[in-house]
């Protein structure tokens, strides 16, 4: 059964740029991973075992739990138990942190690096064929654009409130 796209079923008619922008941002994560996950079903690896895997692989050395499943998105019970999974398979382990012995550390052991080199090859392909045809002087603006956007949205993010925008500026 065939998917109708988002942008099909629910046409923004009359949309700004702006609100052309942000259901873009809603949608691309989303359409990413999913593509990702169909991809590496077949390797048995489920977007949650990949995710993690991959980040572990891309983060610091001694990424802690609760940072991981800030990383993630999700909450610290449910990324336990998917490291006790990822653990009993020996891609990982946990360590005690040096600073902080109730600290647990997240490490990857040699026998993911295979399965890191398998993600690697799919996210290098699905990159390669999404980029395609797109200039390296656009994918430089696109991606200073987005840097401007994420730092603005983590400091909204930690404060609470929207940043350079009166509250009689903000749409209702």
């Amino acid at each position: 059964m065939s998917r109708t796209p988002v942008s099909k079923a629910f046409p923004l008619a009359g949309a700004s740029i702006e609100d052309e922008l942000s259901r873009l941002l809603w949608e691309l994560p989303r359409l990413w991973r999913a593509a990702m996950d169909k991809r590496l079903k077949p390797l048995g690896l489920s977007e949650a075992k990949w995710r993690t895997v991959f980040l572990l692989s891309r983060g610091a050395p001694d990424i802690s739990q609760v940072e991981l499943a800030s990383l993630l998105g999700v909450e610290a019970p449910s990324l336990a138990r998917l490291l006790d999974r990822l653990a009993a398979d020996d891609w990982l382990e946990r360590r005690a942190a040096a600073h902080d012995r109730r600290v647990k550390t997240i490490h990857l052991l040699p026998k993911a690096s295979s399965v890191i080199k398998r993600i690697d090859a799919v996210i290098f392909a699905m990159r390669k064929e999404v980029l395609r045809d797109i200039s390296k002087t656009e994918i430089l603006a696109c991606t200073k654009v987005l840097r401007k956007m994420r730092a603005r949205t983590e400091l909204n993010a930690a404060t609470g409130r929207a940043t350079n925008v009166k509250r009689s500026q903000r749409r209702k």
